[in-house]
Formats: structure tokens, C-alpha cells, sequence
């Protein structure tokens, strides 16, 4: 099966922005729920998800928590109120929540892992005709062919390789566009928008200048990029980044408050491994325990980033959740549980949150993958485990995550936790999530039919997977809850990749 190409994967900019005037508006907001979820802050909760935002862009770890507090200081500086601040330190830390809308992008783009090639084009101004075909010619070497890497040479002498500006684009809407489903207000939502922007106008997507740029934006771009200069060359490097940047990449007058914090020890005392954590509370805002629905909210929303890491696995966790919720109320004891049944919706939507660690010239792969591909596949769900143990308020999340591909006779991964000590739950989220992966196409065949799943499913019963959980399931699919589930599906034009 091939990916047609789609010249609009995200809808045009000016949609997103009538939906940020219409909110800003807006004089009244509808009353927050109030029922409380127990201690937990959901700034505590973003700051843990970033992790999952760096393994997605290559970063390095805590590269989201580090510019968060370097961005942070630099509201202290320039003596920005608590709402102020607490927009820019959701705007720093959400700052790459769109970044796994354009990894199918990059990959069909170049042709090479879309982490590697992340990291190298942090490093290139696109904008600059003779940096960018250094890069094409050398970078891309042994991952592009010559004459692709030539033509895109070509197209950037003529100033038409729009496939640069569309990459920046999808994530620059996307990211906005989450943002404002988490419920962070459209100053973050902005902040995150032109986050990529530069303060001589020639950044993208929108070619924004000056203080025309959100505050939170430019705060943001030069705590990235102070942060990313330091972890590879240390404080100088950091200064030399920040001041042949004023004027140009920079916001002059941020510049100079970087430049009197940078003076003192603690500035980058703060960002060792150790305090870092310990630093964030410093700077991060007062507020009240989250809802449940607010943490609900955050879930829902991070399925859709690790979904839209590949195009292939459009909508699969919010399907996993429906499916595994549609066998849970197939069996004695879930359908008076609201809780358990919270924890399993949970659980489905953030399943998969480590795949945002794995390439995608694995992901997208149309071809049986090598021994070496399969083991770095496997490795996400000790991925989804990790980084869902820094989340406190998604602990419950986390059975789910590390054990969605055990087997009751022991022979899973990644613990080969054997059927005795696997929950019920764990076993339904199993099952619902080998029928939606049956059932939806994947880069090496078409999607199977739900009979020819259940078959499947069927010869694995009680060696792989739980025979109860597959009655169930059965029983499921014969109801009309079901009918969404096994409606016919087709790729939605919004997460096809563009491939150059």
C-alpha cells in the first residue's frame, strides 16, 4: 500500500487563527469541574510529559525541563507577572508537542531516522542558501540520493523548497492546536505557533519580526536555544549562541537580560542533572490540584501526539481505548467501577506513548523488518514505562504501558511477566489492542477483515492472549456499540505525509 501525497496535511493557518481571536473574545469561560484529583498539579504532570516531547524530537534528557527553567529566569528578570509566567512555562514546556506531526515528513523527506535528522537540522538556517546546501550535499549523505539531494539544492537556490516550510508549518499548527485542546489558553497556544519564528523576520512559518512575535515565543526561542548550546559545549558556547544571535535570530533586549543572569554561578548550577528537578519547583506556578477531567484531557491529547507519529497509526489509541472499554463492559465487575474503568481508558490512550522513542524508517518501514529493527520496535514499551514513572497522576496508567505485549505463557516483552501475575485489565487492553492493530493497515499489508482478526486472535487464545478478554471482545462486536469499530476506514487527509 503507498501514501498518496497531500499537499494540505494540516489545515491552512487561517483556520487556527479565527478559532485563537474567537477565544480571545471570549469574556467568560465555563466553570472548571470540580471534582479533584487528589494532589496532583498539571504542571507537574506537563513537566514529567516532557520527556516524552524530548525522545520525540532527539533531544537530550531534560532538554524540555532545562528551558523551561532558563526561560523561567528570564521571566523573573524582565519582572513578568504570575500569569505571564505561567503561560511562558507551559509555552516552554509544550514547546515540541507538535513535533511527531512532521517525523513521517522528515523520514520520507530524507529518507533516514527522523531523530538523527531532528538534531541535525537544529543546526541549519534553511534560510541561508549556502548553509542549507552544505547540509543537503553533507548531511544527508548516505541516507538521500545524490540527485535528490541535488534537486533539493537546487530548489533552495530558487527559493521553492517549500518542503521545509511545510514541515515547520504542520508542526507550528499542530502544536498550537493541542495546546488549546489540553485547555492552555491561547497565550501558550501562540507562544508555541511562532516559537520558530525569528526577530529579523526571517524564520517561519509566518515570517513574523520583532515584538509583531508573542513574547512567550521569543522568550522561547532563545531559552531553546541557549539550552541546546550549552548541553553540547557548555556557558560559553550558550553566550556565543545568544549574543551573534541578538538582532537577528534573537530578541535584543532578551539578550541582554540572558546575559546578566548568565553572570551568576547558580544560572547553570541549576541545570545540573541532579537539581534540575528541584530547580523547576522554584519557577513553576501556584496553582490548584487539577480535575479528573483535566487529566483526562492531557491523556487524550498525548494519544493523538504519539499517534500522529506515523501516519499508519492514525486514531489507534483512541480505537484501542473504545475497543478495550467495549470488552470491559462485557465482563462482571467493570461496569459499576468508574474508576477502573477511568484507569483502562488511561491505560489505552497512553499505551503507546514510547513509540515516540522509535524511528520511523521503523515505523513506516513497507518491508519485513531485520532482527536488529524488531528488538528496537520491542524497546517501546520499557520506553512507555519509563516515562509514564515520572507522571504521577498516570501511575495507573502504567501496568498498561509496560505490559500490553506479555503473553500468559511468559514468552512477551519487555519483562516476560508470566499469566499469574498479569491483571485482568492489562489482558483486555491486550486483546483490544492486537484487534485494532488487525484491523488497520500497516505499511506491509492491508488491513485484515474483523473475522479473519478474530481467527487470528483465536489460534493465540490461552497461550498469548486471555480467552475470557476474547469472548468478550466477541460478544462486543456483535452489538451495535461496535458499529464505529468495524465501519469501514480510510487514511483522514490530514495525516498523510507529503513525500519530496
Amino acid at each position: 500500500m503507498t501514501l498518496k501525497a497531500n499537499p494540505e496535511p494540516v489545515p491552512p493557518a487561517t483556520r487556527l487563527d479565527r478559532r485563537l481571536e474567537r477565544l480571545w473574545l471570549r469574556t467568560t469561560t465555563a466553570p472548571e469541574p470540580s471534582v479533584a484529583q487528589g494532589a496532583h498539579l498539571v504542571s507537574d504532570a506537563v513537566a514529567a510529559l516532557s520527556h516524552a516531547f524530548d525522545i520525540s524530537e532527539g533531544h537530550t534528557p531534560q532538554h524540555g525541563l532545562r528551558t523551561a527553567i532558563i526561560g523561567s529566569r528570564l521571566a523573573l528578570e524582565l519582572g513578568l507577572d504570575a500569569t505571564s509566567r505561567r503561560d511562558l512555562y507551559y509555552t516552554l514546556l509544550l514547546k515540541d508537542i507538535g513535533s511527531s506531526i512532521n517525523a513521517s515528513q522528515i523520514y520520507h523527506l530524507f529518507g533516514a531516522d527522523d531523530h538523527r535528522l531532528k538534531r541535525a537540522l537544529r543546526s541549519v538556517d534553511l534560510a541561508d542558501v549556502n548553509e542549507g546546501a552544505r547540509f543537503m550535499l553533507g548531511q544527508l549523505r548516505g541516507s538521500v540520493p545524490l540527485s535528490k539531494r541535488l534537486r533539493y539544492v537546487m530548489e533552495l537556490g530558487l527559493g521553492r523548497f517549500h518542503a521545509g516550510h511545510t514541515l515547520v508549518r504542520n508542526r507550528a499548527e499542530r502544536g498550537a492546536q493541542l495546546a488549546l485542546d489540553m485547555g492552555m489558553g491561547v497565550p501558550v497556544a501562540e507562544g508555541i505557533r511562532a516559537a520558530a519564528e525569528r526577530f529579523d523576520g526571517r524564520g517561519h512559518p509566518f515570517g513574523l519580526s520583532g515584538t509583531s512575535i508573542p513574547l512567550n515565543a521569543r522568550i522561547t526561542a532563545l531559552a531553546q536555544a541557549v539550552e541546546l548550546a550549552y548541553t553540547a559545549a557548555g556557558p560559553s558556547s550558550a553566550d556565543d549562541v545568544a549574543s551573534r544571535g541578538s538582532g537577528e535570530r534573537f530578541d535584543p533586549d532578551l539578550v541582554a537580560a540572558y546575559q546578566r543572569l548568565a553572570g551568576a554561578d547558580r544560572m547553570w548550577f541549576d541545570l545540573d542533572g541532579d537539581l534540575v528537578w528541584r530547580s523547576l519547583t522554584e519557577v513553576a506556578p501556584n496553582e490548584q490540584p487539577g480535575t479528573v477531567e483535566a487529566f483526562d484531557r492531557i491523556a487524550d491529547v498525548v494519544a493523538r501526539v504519539v499517534d500522529a507519529k506515523s501516519p499508519w497509526t492514525y486514531k489507534h489509541s483512541s480505537r484501542v481505548k473504545d475497543i478495550a472499554q467495549g470488552i470491559a463492559m462485557e465482563l462482571p465487575g467493570f461496569e459499576r467501577d468508574g474508576d477502573r474503568l477511568r484507569n483502562l481508558a488511561r491505560g489505552a490512550l497512553l499505551h503507546d506513548i514510547g513509540t515516540l522513542g522509535l524511528s520511523n524508517s521503523v515505523l513506516d518501514k513497507p518491508g519485513n523488518l531485520a532482527t536488529a529493527e524488531v528488538e528496537s520496535l520491542r524497546m517501546h514499551t520499557a520506553y512507555s514505562e519509563h516515562i509514564l514513572s515520572w507522571v504521577r497522576p498516570f501511575q495507573d496508567a502504567l501496568p498498561f504501558a509496560a505490559g500490553h505485549h506479555e503473553r500468559l505463557d511468559g514468552r512477551g516483552y519487555h519483562g516476560a511477566v508470566p499469566a499469574s501475575l498479569l491483571d485482568l485489565d492489562v489482558r483486555v487492553l491486550t486483546v483490544a489492542d492486537q484487534f485494532e492493530a488487525l484491523t488497520s493497515s500497516r505499511p506491509h499489508r492491508d488491513a485484515y477483515p474483523a473475522e479473519k482478526a478474530l481467527a487470528i486472535l483465536s489460534s493465540d487464545a490461552g497461550d498469548g492472549i486471555d480467552e475470557a478478554a476474547l469472548a468478550a471482545l466477541e460478544r462486543y462486536l456483535s452489538t451495535t456499540a461496535a458499529d464505529a469499530i468495524l465501519a469501514p476506514r480510510r487514511f483522514d487527509a490530514e495525516q498523510l505525509v507529503i513525500i519530496g
